[in-house]
């Protein structure tokens, strides 16, 4: 996950690269009760896909925890699968 250390803002990206991967991990994503964004080409450069995610003060540190615990998942089942995983 990359993460800008200077970076002030309650904006962060997750990159997955894939286009299609992380438009379905995004939706897996809000499946599991998390709301984020896909963006891609021509936002970012091509195959570098991110989603998108705002923290804010309403948010817990168990919510981040279990944010970051589903990007893991997700990852995993990516790895284990390949892009069907999400399909």
């Amino acid at each position: 996950m990359y993460l800008p250390q200077s970076s002030t803002l309650p904006i962060r990206t997750v990159r997955f690269g894939d286009e299609m991967i992380t438009v379905a991990a995004g939706r897996e994503l809000l499946r599991r009760g998390f709301y984020t964004s896909a963006i891609f080409f021509p936002t970012v450069a091509q195959g570098e896909a991110d989603l998108r995610n705002c923290l804010t003060s309403a948010h817990s540190i168990k919510d981040i925890n279990a944010f970051c615990d589903a990007i893991k998942g997700i990852r995993g089942e990516i790895e284990r699968k390949g892009s069907d995983a999400l399909h």
